[in-house]
């Protein structure tokens, strides 16, 4: 598979070769005459790496909630821990 690039007015594009027939793709970068807001439309469509941002979000909540509730968390896990602790006891 060969590949040309080539600049086309002010856009680029790519020029591949597949199986003896050339195949023209678009690649990142500006397209000739589409204008500003065309792009920023084509932007604000574009959900590549949504996902990434929905985790990071909930882990930003998730680590806010931790820091708000963070004397509550520890008084419940020191009684969950000593109530484990006095029944093991009972055991041995």
């Amino acid at each position: 598979m060969e590949s040309l690039e080539k600049a086309e007015g002010t856009g680029i594009t790519e020029i591949t070769e597949n199986a003896g027939r050339p195949e023209k793709t678009k690649r990142a970068g500006r397209t000739g005459g589409t204008g500003m807001l065309t792009e920023l439309k084509e932007f604000a469509a574009d959900e590549s790496g949504v996902g990434v941002i929905e985790v990071v979000l909930i882990l930003v909540v998730l680590i806010g909630l931790v820091i708000v509730f963070k004397k509550q968390i520890n008084d419940l896990l020191s009684n969950i821990f000593d109530k484990i602790e006095s029944l093991s006891e009972e055991v041995y």
